[in-house]
């Protein structure tokens, strides 16, 4: 935990300064995601870094198995997440799931 504290202390001190501007931006206009991912909330996998996305540009829902399940007239989880990014962020785009598996076709796709 203490390397965590550390990190987010450096990440305050360090990226916060280097990336003042695109910080502000997102504080005052928001973020301007055009995609939606939902991943594993396994620690190995990590969208943004291996969609190589600034800060804001995707929107991510993470969870056990980057399962979305069928729409259902109940509140929460992945189906609440995909309806805030179409709705609200007009998200054009979406990764389901983006595991390891996932990424040789994801990467295809994009050829």
């Amino acid at each position: 935990m203490a390397d965590i504290i550390r990190a987010a202390s450096r990440f305050q001190r360090e990226a916060l300064s280097r990336d003042e501007a695109l910080y502000q931006r997102l504080a005052r206009d928001g973020q301007n995601s055009n995609a939606l991912v939902v991943a594993c909330a396994d620690s190995r996998v990590a969208p943004e870094l291996i969609a190589q996305a600034q800060p804001g540009e995707l929107f991510v829902r993470r969870n056990a198995g980057d399962i979305v399940p069928p729409f259902a007239r109940m509140t929460g989880g992945a189906p609440s997440a995909a309806e805030y990014g179409v709705t609200a962020l007009e998200v054009t785009a979406g990764i389901a799931p983006a595991s390891r598996a996932a990424i040789p076709a994801v990467i295809a796709a994009a050829e």
